[in-house]
């Protein structure tokens, strides 16, 4: 066990994801307390208390924005740990020696929590040093209330545990998963956030906890039903009549059981887990021996041959489009496809106003025409091959994107039509599809998109204005272009000391 665990730690802390990650739960934490901010990261009754007036606040901060963001995030981060050994075709190898199956699932599940509990980690240690130099005379009162990031640990033990299990299914293993658990669980937590359910234990974030800790310390200073907002502004922030200094969490016995309830989730999880990993390693992973060929029947989804059949040469540009989007069209399955169809003809019989409700559910379900942009052919190593074609590559990335934009223009074509937005669809289809290809050459996986995206359309669906204004979205294409001309820079300033 000890093997799989360390083996599987350091493969996955070499991997660019894992920097990647860090490098944005730093920046992200830096952001929750900027100096001359126009805004607050947590806003509790600004009329009355005064915002951001000592280290608690940083503390309290952190945990509400992080305790709302990372279950997803690691979700999205950490549903790989199977797919490492399916990738390295190792699975057959393993279970084909004295390997205890029991070591298996928990090294892999140990090793997940490694991981999460690396990022974990990260957050308490940046919210500790912005605490200090914000309120350098405050030290004793920051390490009195660090200990409050510990209720997020039996959420994270049961995240580890999930990800295995969706993993273990092949119908779970993909986009249709991430998605899945990524929309359940903001379900889960509009549900239970704000009041007692009996589904309390599947909100990971525990973000009860912290909103009751809030309202009581309110109470405590004579505010009853606190207003709390995050991320906003306001004119009386700055006011300073009433002081409030956020207490260390006391955990109720409902709480309590609450904790129980997600570690004992984990050790079933695991069970199921066990019991299903054998049968389904050896139905999707023993090769099958046909002459003198070894066809392996793999538990990754591979594409058949007639949909991912490498097209006749053309010499044209037009031709390298076509091609792309022949290998898109034959790349989807026949019911997403036509399900696609079906929600966009319903989006040219809707109102106006509706369209746009309709169309996040139409950029869901084609999630699959963007989420591998930049990836697929990086990880089949085509990318580093024709690197040695004069302008290969250039023309590779240029009809891929131009393939995807004529299918984003396509799906956007009900709104434009009757929104008459033009200039603020196309600059989003283009920053939509920069970003992809971006996210996919530096993280080379599906799953970052994935998750920008569900959190996206989640945000606008509840009320979210984020297509009134195209100069943003411009932004975020040039950021994003800028980027991967670094990259192809840097791939060929490589390629010349090779």
């Amino acid at each position: 066990m000890k093997s799989i665990i360390c083996g599987d730690v350091k493969d996955r802390l070499r991997q660019s994801n894992y920097l990647w990650m860090i490098i944005f739960l730093i920046f992200a934490v830096c952001l929750v307390d900027l100096p001359n901010a126009s805004y607050y990261t947590l806003l509790v009754s600004p009329n009355y208390f005064a915002q951001m007036n000592n280290v608690t606040w940083i503390i309290m901060s952190v945990m509400t924005v992080f305790g709302f963001l990372m279950p997803p995030i690691e979700w999205v981060f950490i549903k790989n740990a199977e797919e490492i050994d399916r990738s390295n075709r190792i699975y057959t190898w393993m279970f084909s020696t004295s390997l205890n199956k029991q070591s298996y699932v928990v090294g892999k599940f140990i090793s997940n929590v490694i991981i999460l509990l690396s990022l974990w980690l990260t957050i308490v240690f940046v919210t500790a040093i912005i605490g200090i130099i914000k309120f350098p005379d405050e030290l004793s009162l920051l390490i009195s209330r660090l200990p409050n990031f510990l209720i997020f640990l039996p959420g994270i033990i049961a995240i580890a545990a999930c990800a295995l299990l969706f993993e273990n299914f092949k119908s779970l293993r993909g986009t249709f998963g991430t998605v899945i658990g990524i929309v359940g669980y903001f379900v889960i937590y509009a549900t239970t956030t704000f009041k007692s359910t009996l589904w309390n234990f599947l909100n990971f974030s525990d973000s009860s906890i912290i909103i009751n800790l809030i309202h009581n310390d309110a109470q405590k200073n004579n505010v009853v039903n606190a207003n709390i907002s995050v991320l906003g502004t306001s004119t009386h922030a700055n006011l300073e009549k009433h002081n409030l200094a956020f207490s260390p969490i006391a955990l109720t016995t409902q709480d309590t059981i609450m904790f129980l309830l997600q570690l004992l989730l984990a050790v079933v999880v695991l069970g199921i887990v066990y019991y299903t990993l054998h049968d389904f390693t050896i139905y999707n992973s023993q090769p099958i021996i046909k002459g003198h060929e070894e066809v392996y029947n793999s538990s990754i989804k591979v594409n058949k041959a007639k949909k991912y059949s490498s097209y006749k040469k053309k010499s044209s540009i037009l031709g390298m489009i076509l091609g792309e989007l022949k290998r898109e069209w034959y790349g989807t399955s026949t019911i997403r496809k036509a399900i696609l169809i079906i929600i966009w003809v319903i989006a040219w019989s809707v109102p106006a106003k509706s369209t746009m409700e309709v169309l996040a559910f139409l950029f869901l379900l084609g999630l699959k025409y963007y989420d591998h942009l930049g990836t697929t052919i990086i990880n089949t190593g085509i990318f580093n091959f024709i690197g040695s074609i004069n302008k290969a590559r250039n023309n590779q990335f240029f009809a891929e994107t131009i393939a995807a934009l004529l299918i984003t223009i396509v799906i956007l074509m009900p709104a434009i039509i009757k929104n008459q937005m033009f200039g603020i669809y196309l600059s989003f289809a283009v920053a939509t599809v920069l970003l992809c290809e971006m996210f996919g050459r530096l993280t080379r996986s599906v799953r970052p998109i994935q998750l920008i995206s569900v959190c996206y359309w989640f945000v606008y669906l509840n009320g979210g204005n984020l297509l009134s204004n195209s100069l943003y979205y411009i932004v975020i294409a040039i950021v994003s272009l800028v980027i991967l001309f670094l990259n192809e820079a840097t791939f060929l300033k490589d390629n010349r000391k090779i």
